[in-house]
């Protein structure tokens, strides 16, 4: 590390962990080491620990500017399927949409699954994720990526219908390939307005999305 020696972090390191803060401290320039050092932040880091004043990691991260750890997760209690024997078209009318992308047919998009409760969330990482990051969280924590059949209960419920407007909502356990690419529908709006539409799974999701995802049975 630039202008610092080993010997400067060990007697500086608060904590007694030298290897470990060596290993996080990896990377970073000479200047941000100097301040982090010689700012008495450690120091000040310290002794919030030792009077247990710390906050919870994910407000401490928040202070810091940095995003969250896991994501917020917000409940759609009271959500009923209709059932696949309703129809796509019909499902789509009910959501009453301003606009919706004509490539949402029941060929590219089958309806799946029959009429009954559904335990759905929205999950809220706060920063860019990718569609497989995200597919590998709610894996391993007790989730299942939601189906088109779900957005579409979602855009018509009561309750829930003005959410788009706030946010996408993203169902990435539907997709077809169209024109080369793979897509997956979302919900969105501006204004007064509410869409159904389809944007390309391998692209980054900036932090504002919500995924629509389905608590599994077991959890």
């Amino acid at each position: 590390y630039p202008h610092y020696q080993k010997d400067v972090l060990v007697n500086t390191n608060p904590f007694g962990q030298t290897s470990k803060l060596l290993e996080q401290l990896s990377g970073i320039s000479g200047e941000a080491l100097h301040s982090l050092f010689s700012g008495g932040y450690l120091v000040d880091l310290r002794e919030a620990a030792m009077l247990r004043t710390l906050p919870p990691r994910e407000d401490f991260r928040k202070l810091l500017g940095l995003g969250q750890l896991t994501p917020e997760i917000t409940e759609l209690s009271g959500v009923t399927l209709v059932g696949s024997e309703v129809g796509l078209d019909n499902q789509k009318a009910a959501g009453e949409y301003d606009w919706m992308n004509s490539d949402i047919t029941v060929e590219r998009f089958p309806l799946t699954l029959p009429a009954g409760p559904r335990q759905l969330v929205l999950a809220h990482f706060n920063k860019t994720m990718t569609s497989k990051q995200v597919e590998q969280w709610a894996a391993e924590n007790g989730y299942e990526v939601a189906l088109i059949d779900d957005l579409l209960a979602v855009g018509s419920h009561s309750e829930y219908r003005e959410l788009q407007r706030k946010f996408p909502i993203l169902a990435l356990g539907s997709s077809s390939v169209i024109g080369g690419s793979r897509r997956v529908p979302y919900l969105d709006g501006g204004g007064s307005e509410r869409s159904l539409d389809l944007y390309w799974y391998g692209d980054d999701w900036i932090g504002v999305c919500r995924f629509l995802l389905v608590r599994k049975a077991s959890s």
